[in-house]
């Protein structure tokens, strides 16, 4: 991530922490999205108490509608519901090239997140595997620029 990359985080959830650390750590435009009102009312307050109101805009949405074309970098929580709509929407709606971060809670806590669909995860050109609490994998994936069927 650049700071001349424009960052879509779906699924901020009222700590939007992996929005701000992109922000802080690249200068990138971050925009997070939740379809959870309290959620964004708590998580714009949270920004603005830190000081990233201006920098980091937190807006009520839903991933499996929120318009992606001009998003270069797309980040989807791990706790998102429906996982695979909302992959499937973003590999279908994403300008080709953009960079899909798809986060994948451990495989013992997968069942507290809910069920996703793993071919909506296909395609993906990296992963990473993660040590901390709860999360398990980061995939990569690139947008084609495509519909799918």
């Amino acid at each position: 991530v650049q700071p001349e990359d424009n960052v879509l985080c779906i699924g901020g959830g009222p700590l939007p922490l992996t929005a701000i650390l992109l922000h802080k750590r690249t200068g990138a435009s971050v925009t997070v999205i939740d379809n959870d009102n309290q959620s964004v009312a708590l998580g714009k307050g949270l920004l603005e108490s830190l000081g990233y109101g201006a920098q980091i805009r937190f807006l009520p949405g839903d991933g499996r509608a929120f318009p992606l074309d001009e998003f270069t970098v797309i980040h989807v929580a791990a706790q998102v519901q429906p996982m695979d709509a909302v992959v499937q929407n973003v590999k279908a709606h994403s300008a080709r090239g953009t960079r899909i971060l798809v986060r994948l809670p451990k495989q013992q806590l997968a069942a507290l997140y809910g069920r996703f669909e793993p071919l909506a995860l296909s395609g993906f050109v990296d992963q990473v595997r993660h040590r901390w609490r709860n999360t398990g994998r980061t995939l990569l994936l690139v947008g084609s620029g495509e519909s799918l069927p």
